[in-house]
């Protein structure tokens, strides 16, 4: 690769790193938006996320992702405990047609 070469693809990798900020931004903004009880710092519910890295950002997301599931208590079912969920009769048809 030549200097110019690697001019070109550090110029992409900043565009990418500028544009995963945008979204992450985004992202940040809808979420707390839609969860205004979630506990944060006023920083936060003010719109201020500029000085933050995206980093702190993306980590600001997870925090508010785990509080939103954990206020949720949602339950992953397994195909499993759904097929032993099901009545005697739906169970057979089932056992039926996969022979």
């Amino acid at each position: 690769m030549t200097g110019i070469d690697y001019r070109r693809e550090w110029h992409l990798i900043q565009q990418t790193e500028k544009s995963l900020k945008a979204h992450v931004q985004q992202r940040l903004k809808e979420l707390v938006e839609k969860y205004p009880d979630v506990p944060m710092p006023d920083v936060l519910r003010n719109g201020w996320t500029d000085g933050m890295s995206t980093y702190g950002m993306i980590g600001c997301i997870e925090r508010i992702e785990a509080w939103s599931a954990e206020q949720q208590k949602v339950e992953q079912l397994t195909i499993d405990k759904i097929y032993e969920e099901l009545p005697s009769e739906m169970k057979e048809t089932l056992k039926k047609l996969g022979d």
